[in-house]
């Protein structure tokens, strides 16, 4: 039976369903975008189709599962170029290259994750809000998150939420949504039903309530209100509705000061 399970593996590579031609090639860059974009597409193009090719389980077969990521990590190996192939000669050499799938994972990141990149990504996360759609607010918090790879759920979650625009961030509170797939969900339903509101509905929303003080101050310093216009007395001709500044009364007495002054000099 032994023989048999050894036997199993070298013939996988050969196998239509575990073919990689799809993965392309890591140089090295030390751009954290890079490396987990590729690490996912090795881990789906390689690690994937062979351990379903003996068909294993988290509680399967030790011996085979082993053999099956050792050849994993040789095969995903084979697509490194530039200084990641270097570091991996290298290690190679020495007796310590990994054996182990995620171990591989933590060895690529470890060496070619830039110096505090999590920091600044939880700081960027921290600071990023929705300025435009809910759509274009999930694309900018997908690529921070995908910068911090030992995030929690519960903290996506919450860091989510914060960002959204006072609209979408009530309905997904209201909605006791556990997840970020279903807040973003909710919150892409109530952007989409904004869009077709008048414009500015976010920034009204945004302002104070009716009832609050600031909102009453707000109204009466625009003294836009036709009751406030009605209550103006202009000071050249005592008439209510209108000021000084605006009042018609001026333009009929200038023409005829101008003349009174021309007739003096003569």
């Amino acid at each position: 039976m032994e023989n048999l399970r050894q036997a199993l593996v070298p013939r996988m590579a050969q196998e239509p369903g575990v073919q990689v031609s799809r993965l392309d090639t890591y140089d090295g860059s030390r751009d954290v975008i890079k490396l987990q974009t590729w690490l996912f597409a090795a881990r789906e193009t390689v690690f994937v189709p062979l351990r379903d090719a003996v068909g294993i389980t988290a509680t399967g077969d030790t011996a085979v599962r082993a053999a099956v990521e050792a050849k994993a990590v040789r095969v995903a190996a084979t697509y490194l170029r530039g200084s990641a192939l270097v570091w991996w000669i290298a290690l190679s050499r020495a007796g310590d290259a990994p054996a182990v799938w995620d171990s591989f994972v933590r060895e690529l990141e470890d060496q070619f994750t830039p110096p505090n990149a999590a920091r600044a990504a939880r700081d960027d996360l921290a600071a990023l809000v929705q300025k435009h759609s809910v759509a274009r607010y999930i694309d900018e918090f997908q690529m921070c998150i995908l910068r911090i790879p030992r995030i929690t759920e519960d903290e996506k979650l919450d860091r989510f939420v914060r960002g959204l625009k006072k609209p979408p961030r009530v309905e997904v509170l209201k909605s006791g949504a556990t997840t970020v797939a279903d807040a973003m969900r909710i919150a892409l339903s109530v952007d989409s039903a904004y869009a077709d509101a008048p414009r500015g509905a976010y920034a009204r929303d945004d302002g104070p309530v009716p009832m609050e003080l600031g909102a009453v101050g707000f109204s009466t310093a625009r003294g836009s209100g036709t009751d406030n216009a009605r209550k103006v007395k202009c000071w050249r001709c005592g008439k209510a509705g209108h000021r000084k500044a605006d009042c018609r009364a001026k333009e009929v007495d200038e023409p005829a000061s101008g003349k009174a002054g021309a007739s003096t000099r003569a």
